[in-house]
């Protein structure tokens, strides 16, 4: 009896038996798409993703995934500090055994007449030095993004990901898109809703809005938030505080204060408050109110010991000190 055959193709057709030995069914070179046989061929290291960190808080919240990267099979983490608060962020790194594998050294001297930072230098300084970074470390962008066979064969970069509102994380992110890296957003969706005394960081988190291919915001809220300004809400994922996961490992680690005089508190049994309050953006004498709020309390309750870490600007210790 004949064999059956597909008369589109002339093979034999579904559900009939293939005389064809194991060896003359394997797929060759010719059944597969250009190129499809030799990338799987090629040796596959860890997705690298560049995760940027430009000040301490930014080192904080990152810390967790950047832990998390390292311990995954398939991703590892290329860590890129800006410089702008290095001396800061070290301790934090050498805690958690971590170092970073780039400095752009981007430390831009303050304004002379309001001793902040010069934020059009900064901004400008960041998007050179990472343009200049990736093409000497990875080669020239060919126009792809996230091209699947050059991020797997050769190591180029799959993703850039940046934390926050800062300006350093907003240059960083237009350097990737001019770069045609994709841009993940970490914390995304903060909106202040300020209309006077705008902060950068207000702009800044919308620009990245534009940019970012994926949004990790860390409440319904700040989802919403991204929704409502066009993000496609399939691009957002409500995944939680990264600030959580870094207070837990913190207190996993168990390690003593370095402050002597908070190391002392930890041996009394008072009750211990910590503030944290130093954003240079509060407007209208915000940060003020907070520490004369503060000092009250400090009045009404002599029992309890306060610890206020100090920004190391000069001129936001100044709006808290006097209190």
């Amino acid at each position: 009896m004949p064999e059956p055959r597909d008369p589109r193709t002339s093979e034999p057709a579904l559900g009939a038996p293939d005389p064809r030995s194991d060896a003359e069914r394997a797929p060759t070179s010719d059944d597969a798409p250009p190129g499809f046989v030799e990338r799987r061929r090629q040796p596959r290291g860890p997705v690298q993703i560049l995760v940027v960190i430009g000040s301490r808080r930014d080192a904080t919240r990152v810390l967790p995934l950047v832990l998390a990267l390292h311990d995954h099979p398939s991703l590892h983490p290329v860590v890129v500090c800006t410089g702008e608060q290095q001396a800061l962020i070290e301790p934090i790194f050498q805690m958690a055994g971590i170092e970073a594998d780039v400095d752009l050294g981007c430390s831009p001297a303050p304004d002379a007449t309001t001793g902040d930072s010069d934020l059009n230098r900064l901004v400008t300084s960041v998007i050179e030095r990472f343009d200049e970074v990736v093409r000497s470390r990875y080669g020239e962008p060919d126009g792809g993004v996230a091209d699947l066979q050059r991020v797997v064969r050769d190591g180029y970069p799959a993703a850039v990901l940046v934390h926050g509102n800062t300006s350093s994380a907003m240059a960083a992110g237009i350097a990737a898109f001019h770069l045609r890296l994709p841009v993940v957003h970490l914390e995304a969706g903060q909106r202040s809703h300020l209309d006077t005394e705008r902060p950068p960081d207000e702009l800044n988190g919308q620009l990245l809005s534009r940019l970012a291919c994926f949004h990790l915001a860390p409440t319904p809220r700040n989802g919403e938030h991204l929704v409502r300004e066009g993000v496609p809400y399939d691009r957002v994922y409500v995944c939680g505080s990264t600030g959580i996961d870094a207070m837990r490992w913190a207190a996993s680690v168990q390690a003593p204060p370095s402050d002597p005089a908070v190391a002392a508190l930890l041996d009394t049994p008072s009750p211990l408050l910590v503030v944290t309050a130093h954003r240079r953006e509060q407007p209208g004498g915000a940060l003020e109110r907070v520490a004369a709020g503060v000092a009250s309390l400090a009045e009404r309750r002599p029992d309890v010991r306060i610890v206020v870490p100090m920004h190391p600007d000069a001129a936001i210790r100044h709006r808290i000190v006097p209190h």
